[in-house]
């Protein structure tokens, strides 16, 4: 076995871990030998010496991390059923820890054939490791000796992947995926396990079952209702509403009267605001293009609708019911920070927020109202507004599970 010095072991280290930075920031086809060797601070001449391909140092990267993860997981001395609940806790902490990185070899898996290293590097080390566990609990008596072990490990090997590919796909939040990881692995092992390890599996599942599921931005279930999951429910109960607000607003005299000066700057010069408009959704365009490798019709069209959010948003609640309540006798600036008060109450209620988003959302509008009084510009604070939704919830309902 191949000794290396202390020098050597940093160099490496520094190299792996640059590989797996870039892998996360670029993924495969942006991993760059030369500019990793730069990242390393190694000659390429030396990286190129270490590891003779892109491919030989993305494995070798690969497999230095599930080394280390499992020998941090068989240094606390467990067996058995307990190492295997470790294994997955650390598995899923990885991820969740790293989750583009994650992301970039779980599509290498997918796209690769049976005879590519990182099948081997990823399934079968999983299934390696999964036999160790179930021969130390067969050992142990955890577990009957007549059981087909080989057909467990393939089924809790799959099973983690499934959880994966769950995740990818945005039907598991990143927030909860180490409570559905380790709770799939051990749903699945429950049925063969005997006597008091039986029952401490057991009660991890139940305890896993009764956790409700957090989320980001939205509330636990509560009087106003359930999670929104899905587009139809975000439109029915904040977007048509909204549209609806606008609308009347603009049925009033007293308010339809402050559009016109409020596209001034617009129509003065459309060509540039068409052009900055194009330059935001090409932005978003070309982010969902690199964060997902895959352009997704459903994904722009949740960007324009975030548009069309911002739009009635700002003249609602920056422009036409400050101006509302101004005359009906409230002082201007109370008449803003009351709009803006409705605006965060309004996400507390229709989109289900948290209150610290919605406390967000009111010194966001503050500032937005802020900017509109210096500029006098509609579409600037409706783009501002765009900008900011689409960062802070880039993938539709269903989706971001947020």
């Amino acid at each position: 076995m191949k000794t290396f010095t202390l020098a050597q072991k940093e160099r490496r280290e520094r190299i792996l871990q640059s590989a797996r930075d870039q892998l996360s920031r670029l993924g495969y086809e942006g991993l760059n030998m030369r500019d990793l060797a730069v990242e390393a601070n190694v000659s390429t001449s030396t990286l190129y010496n270490l590891y003779q391909s892109k491919d030989t140092l993305i494995l070798a990267a690969l497999q230095d991390l599930l080394a280390g993860l499992n020998e941090a997981v068989v240094g606390t001395g467990v067996r058995g059923v307990d190492r295997c609940i470790a294994n997955a806790e650390a598995i899923a902490d990885q991820i969740v820890d790293t989750p583009r990185y994650a992301e970039a070899m779980a599509k290498m898996l997918f796209a690769g054939e049976q005879s590519d290293p990182i099948v081997r590097a990823l399934l079968g080390t999983a299934l390696e490791q999964q036999r160790e566990m179930l021969n130390e609990m067969l050992e142990s008596g955890e577990m009957d000796a007549g059981v087909d072990t080989e057909f467990i490990a393939r089924s809790m090997t799959s099973t983690g992947w499934s959880a994966i590919l769950l995740w990818m796909k945005g039907y598991v939040a990143l927030h909860d995926f180490k409570r559905e990881y380790v709770r799939n692995a051990m749903t699945t092992l429950l049925p063969w396990l005997l006597d008091n390890a039986e029952q401490r599996v057991r009660k991890l599942v139940i305890s896993l079952l009764s956790e409700t599921p957090q989320r980001r931005l939205q509330r636990l279930p509560d009087f106003t209702g359930k999670a929104l999951n899905s587009f139809t429910s975000v439109l029915l109960r904040h977007g048509l509403p909204g549209v609806l607000l606008g609308f009347a607003f603009l049925s009033l005299p007293a308010t339809f009267v402050l559009l016109k000066p409020s596209l001034q700057p617009a129509l003065a010069d459309p060509s540039t605001y068409l052009l900055g408009g194009c330059l935001i959704f090409g932005a978003m365009f070309g982010y969902q293009f690199v964060r997902e490798r895959s352009l997704d019709a459903r994904q722009m069209g949740w960007a324009l609708y975030l548009l069309g959010v911002a739009a009635w948003e700002e003249w609602v609640f920056r422009i036409a019911l400050p101006s509302w309540l101004t005359d009906i006798g409230l002082d201007f600036r109370t008449a803003v920070v009351a709009s803006n008060l409705v605006f965060g109450l309004m996400h507390y209620f229709t989109l289900r927020w948290k209150w610290q988003w919605c406390l967000l959302a009111f010194l966001g509008g503050v500032g937005l109202s802020r900017n509109y009084m210096m500029f006098g510009d509609f579409l600037l604070i409706v783009a501002i507004h765009w900008i900011a939704t689409y960062i802070n919830t880039p993938r539709y309902p269903g989706q971001s599970r947020a």
